[in-house]
């Protein structure tokens, strides 16, 4: 609990909860709240969270595109809503600082003072993750927080097709609970730049001898024996 009896938080406030979590030995820690100021506080309580626990974090409800804290952070989790039929929700906020999509449009859940009813936002679809996560910490322990992390983006179910006017707004797509624990994770290495020479995304030369430098980065499964093949 980081919020006043208001429904206000403050970072400080939310940073000192998420803390606490993780030094209570949480394997998983929600954070449904934020606002779009950073915070070095709350940034380095991620951080240093994400060592232990897979930090998940609603992406806001504002229908901007404009980085929502701490989902934006890139040690957490930020979750956008989709509806059903898996179009992105009206009110989500988008961007490309979101990692994941989940269902957050009449969502059946506990009310305040009692009794269950209907309700939406991107802290229902934040809740669904969290829980996948859990299922996945549960069924596999020895995985580090940033496997399960990078599980869940790789095995989400592609809605480009629901939402061609917001391609890379929400992520590697929809939250697939069934594919996650299922599908076996592996390696998946990327080139991410170069250089040339020393400088980052040039061309050589024709007929030019060059250094070339190139930054590689493994998005899933740790690798072993990686083997590159260079082309012209």
């Amino acid at each position: 609990k980081a919020m006043q009896d208001t429904g206000a938080a403050n970072y400080s406030d939310i940073a000192e909860a998420v803390a606490y979590a993780a030094g209570q030995g949480a394997g998983v820690i929600n954070v449904s709240l934020g606002g779009y100021a950073d915070s070095q506080t709350l940034r380095t309580a991620v951080q240093s969270a994400a060592a232990t626990a897979v930090v998940v974090a609603g992406a806001g409800n504002d229908a901007l595109t404009t980085p929502f804290y701490p989902a934006a952070y890139p040690e957490a989790v930020a979750v956008a809503s989709v509806a059903e039929g898996d179009a992105l929700a009206a009110s989500s906020n988008r961007g490309p600082w979101v990692d994941i999509a989940a269902p957050g449009e009449g969502i059946l859940t506990t009310l305040a003072g009692g009794g269950y009813g209907e309700a939406s936002g991107t802290s229902l679809a934040t809740a669904l993750v969290a829980g996948t996560a859990g299922l996945l910490r549960s069924a596999h322990p020895e995985w580090s927080p940033a496997l399960v992390r990078q599980h869940l983006l790789l095995t989400a179910a592609d809605i480009a097709a629901q939402n061609p006017d917001d391609a890379g707004m929400y992520g590697t797509g929809r939250l697939d609970a069934g594919a996650a624990l299922a599908q076996a994770p592996q390696p998946q290495v990327a080139v991410t730049g170069w250089a040339v020479d020393g400088e980052a995304g040039e061309r050589p030369a024709p007929g030019t001898a060059f250094t070339l430098a190139l930054t590689i980065e493994n998005e899933w499964l740790p690798g072993r024996a990686l083997v590159g093949t260079l082309s012209e």
